[in-house]
């Protein structure tokens, strides 16, 4: 692969989940329905095969359920009229499609590949394409990759993102490539992309015996503020609620994220047997860095010292850049009137 060209599909790697916040927030296509190769009724039904009956569902391990999805979103994308499917990458003049897609930084990262090829001008090959795929994709734009010496072929794209799946898919992309094939010909390349989320552990929770909870502050080290005094919840109501919010987080996404370098305030949350009783558990709730939420049962401590992030028997939980939410809704459920922002 040209250096160029890699050295954005390396970026775009790495800040996978700020390019998809991107995205998300970008307006939403006017795409409309075809019936060329799939009406708009089977696609959305392949769409939603993977997810829309639960109990199948719950017979599948996460990574084959990732798969299958994958494939669904694949085989509903609309090939344009006339378009012959191709066994494999094209050869001669657009045989670097080969190569254009690059992979995910998640270990977790599932890929469902096809191409075609089809009389007529790339571009509007790639425009016509996006006028018929699902309405709850969205994209960031037209997305070019320039030629170089002894390349001369230029590559469009679109990448676009579907919704996650709580708790079950962290990502779901279809990115389309079109490249000159040559003689008026327009190759197609197509790839489903998903990333699953391990299961959490039955023993990765809060322990049933928990009767009260700790709210802790630790404030952003450089500014050096003095966070409020510790309190213990133990209205049962309250302290149920913040345990099933903890329970019900998914694992941390794996693999690189661009985090940036606010530490924020952190809100420990620690689970007690008794107002005064032994410590059952404790999570961290970040809401700087990558909002993520680091959890143990035990009495092992966690703070700031991010040693204690990646201990034995620690866990990462939640949904990146959300943990100020939690956080949020966690105080608000104990009552608490404390102002997160002050110390970060």
């Amino acid at each position: 692969m040209e250096p160029a060209r890699l050295a954005r599909r390396l970026m775009g790697m790495k800040l996978t989940a700020g390019r998809l916040l991107g995205i998300l927030l970008a307006p939403a296509l006017a795409l409309a329905g075809c019936a060329v190769a799939h009406s708009p009724a089977t696609a959305a039904g392949h769409a939603a095969a993977a997810t829309a009956h639960p109990a199948a569902a719950a017979a599948l391990s996460p990574r084959q359920r990732a798969g299958a999805d994958a494939a669904a979103i694949l085989a509903a994308f609309v090939v344009p009229p006339g378009a012959r499917k191709l066994p494999g990458p094209p050869t001669g003049q657009a045989n670097q499609m080969k190569h254009i897609t690059g992979s995910s930084a998640s270990p977790n990262w599932i890929d469902k590949t096809g191409f075609w090829q089809v009389k007529g001008d790339p571009q509007q090959v790639l425009a016509w394409t996006a006028s018929h795929v699902g309405r709850t994709h969205t994209t960031g734009g037209l997305a070019t990759n320039l030629p170089v010496s002894g390349q001369p072929e230029t590559v469009w794209e679109r990448d676009y993102v579907l919704p996650a799946v709580p708790a079950v898919e962290d990502t779901r992309e279809l990115t389309v490539e079109v490249a000159d094939a040559g003689n008026g010909q327009t190759a197609i390349r197509v790839d489903a992309q998903v990333t699953w989320l391990p299961a959490r552990q039955a023993s990765e929770v809060v322990p049933a015996a928990a009767t009260a909870v700790t709210l802790s502050v630790i404030p952003d080290g450089n500014l050096n503020k003095k966070p409020p005094q510790p309190v213990t919840i133990t209205s049962p109501a309250a302290v149920h609620r913040i345990i099933a919010m903890v329970n019900a987080l998914p694992v941390f996404p794996p693999g690189p994220r661009e985090c940036g370098i606010n530490q924020g305030t952190e809100l420990v949350l620690t689970f007690l047997a008794a107002p005064q009783g032994r410590v059952l558990a404790t999570a961290l709730v970040q809401t700087g860095y990558c909002e993520e939420v680091f959890f143990t049962v035990g009495t092992s401590k966690i703070t700031n010292y991010t040693q204690t992030w990646y201990a034995r028997g620690v866990v990462g939980l939640g949904v990146p850049y959300q943990g100020h939410v939690l956080a949020g809704t966690v105080l608000k459920t104990a009552g608490s009137k404390w102002n997160l922002a002050a110390y970060a």
